[in-house]
């Protein structure tokens, strides 16, 4: 794009800006910043290219409090959708996948996310809150959504996030979680220790870690530095402190996961992923669209890889795993025939599944063979769901990696920030 091109696309933007704000008063961007704010997406991102139109799906949406879910499925919690929800974002338990539908709630209906000011995550070795983006409305207002990295810390959570807000967390059967784990971060972020693990076990570094645990992990910086050892567990706030041995002590586990059960609503199981997403709809009363999705983050290795080898389920190497992974599997144990307990109890719940499965599928035809052609695509009304459009718009948002989310929704707060700072200085000067 030249520079006379994104101007004209700047101005246009501005005019579509200021036609919407005629129509609502709940605008999600200022006039001044929005043409600012297209170039410097623009910048970050080139690939994704937005348009001034795009921009007209990123306004505020009215409350909404009804929508055609049967009324006998909703559980009581409220007939409006539910705006605030604080997401424990696990490693390699489809969160990214969740997180995508969690922003794109939020950019809708300009919520307000807790997020770093630099950074995908807030901390990934800390429970300490700090370095974020300040909230729009000041620094003593609590924000609405949470759904990026942090070791997870009820009390320090508390201090940003109302006490009404759903907090939901992910767990992944552990054996799956840990290798994912291995493999994706042996291919991409690659730690000195990984890097040492795969030298000692080139040609198989699978079954190489699970006969081994000991030579892909630092006990020198512990777990919070490490994604094999427990990562589940870290992730939701077990006590790092002397963690080799809070592996081995029963109470201490049992204490952890009675703790889990009280700080959290809604724990989901990732191996039945599409169950996890229309029971969190239906807790949180959304619409069928706002939890479609296209699969996130992902790992995709070579036939002939070494991380496509077969596991050795041998009974003394998956002993060995369980007692190195002992924490998560306790935590997994208790909570995924709880969940399935849930949903078992859930009316209509697989007839609802099954119309979410066909929904995803339509929804990925379109924005992976027809969207650039047709632009829009309509699922109709039926029991499920009300009639909803997917446009070109919601396929770049589904298909956007984490990171380049994260600016987007980092600019797009940081805009509201400065709409709210120029009306309390323009409020000063006219005084």
């Amino acid at each position: 794009m030249d520079t006379e091109t994104a101007a004209k696309n700047g101005i246009a933007l501005l005019t579509l800006a200021e036609k919407f704000v005629e129509k609502s008063l709940l605008a999600l961007l200022v006039l001044i910043p929005v043409g600012v704010l297209y170039f410097s997406m623009y910048k970050i991102w080139p690939g994704l290219e937005l348009q001034p139109h795009d921009f007209k799906a990123v306004t505020v949406q009215p409350l909404a409090p009804e929508h055609s879910t049967p009324r006998l499925l909703r559980i009581s919690r409220g007939e409006s959708e539910v705006r605030q929800v604080v997401f424990a974002k696990v490693h390699k338990a489809a969160s990214t996948t969740v997180q995508n539908i969690l922003l794109r709630f939020s950019v809708f209906r300009a919520l307000n996310i807790l997020l770093s000011k630099r950074q995908h995550q807030i901390g990934e070795r800390t429970d300490l809150i700090q370095g974020i983006v300040p909230h729009p409305e000041g620094n003593n207002k609590t924000f609405d959504i949470l759904c990026v990295h942090l070791i997870f810390n009820a009390s320090n959570v508390a201090k940003f996030f109302s006490d009404s807000a759903i907090r939901i967390a992910i767990l992944r059967e552990p054996l799956k979680q840990t290798v994912s784990a291995l493999a994706y971060y042996s291919k991409n972020f690659p730690s000195k220790i990984l890097k040492r693990g795969r030298a000692k076990h080139p040609q198989d570094p699978i079954n190489g870690f699970l006969r081994h645990p000991e030579d892909f992990y630092d006990f020198g910086n512990g777990p919070a530095f490490s994604y094999v050892n427990n990562r589940m567990s870290v992730d939701l706030g077990f006590d790092r402190t002397n963690f080799e041995t809070g592996k081995t002590n029963v109470s201490k586990i049992e204490a952890f996961i009675k703790q889990v059960e009280e700080q959290f609503d809604l724990v989901l199981i990732s191996d039945y992923f599409d169950e996890s997403m229309v029971l969190m709809r239906r807790y949180l009363n959304w619409a069928m669209k706002d939890i479609i999705y296209i699969k996130r983050n992902a790992a995709h290795f070579p036939k002939d890889s070494v991380w496509h080898r077969d596991i050795n389920r041998n009974a003394t190497v998956m002993e060995r795993f369980r007692t190195w992974n002992l924490i998560d599997y306790k935590l997994y144990e208790h909570f995924e025939p709880k969940f399935l307990d849930t949903i078992k109890q859930e009316q209509l719940f697989k007839e609802e599944v099954s119309a979410y499965a066909e929904i995803l599928s339509k929804v990925s035809n379109f924005c992976l063979r027809d969207a650039a052609r047709t632009k829009i695509f309509h699922i109709p009304e039926s029991e499920w769901t009300e009639e909803f459009a997917v446009t070109e718009f919601d396929c770049k948002l589904m298909l956007l990696s984490e990171m380049k989310f994260i600016k987007y929704a980092r600019l797009l707060q940081r805009a509201r920030f400065n709409q709210t700072n120029n009306k309390m200085y323009e409020g000063k000067v006219h005084k």
